[in-house]
């Protein structure tokens, strides 16, 4: 079991936790699988801008 933990990238380990805790919030606030699905989607494809990146307007 040793040698299969030392293949994972920890950063790989810390994605994962952060969907699966994702799943489970949707969950435990009562949604279904689908909505449960597109509440997951909606929060995961959100995108978020560096507060130090010129606009390209600007550049």
């Amino acid at each position: 079991m040793g040698r299969q933990l030392t293949v994972l990238d920890i950063m790989t380990i810390q994605k994962w936790e952060h969907c699966i805790v994702q799943w489970m919030e949707a969950y435990c606030s009562g949604l279904e699988a689908k909505a449960a699905q597109i509440e997951v989607k909606k929060i995961s494809s959100h995108r978020f801008t560096s507060h130090r990146r010129a606009p390209e307007t600007v550049a």
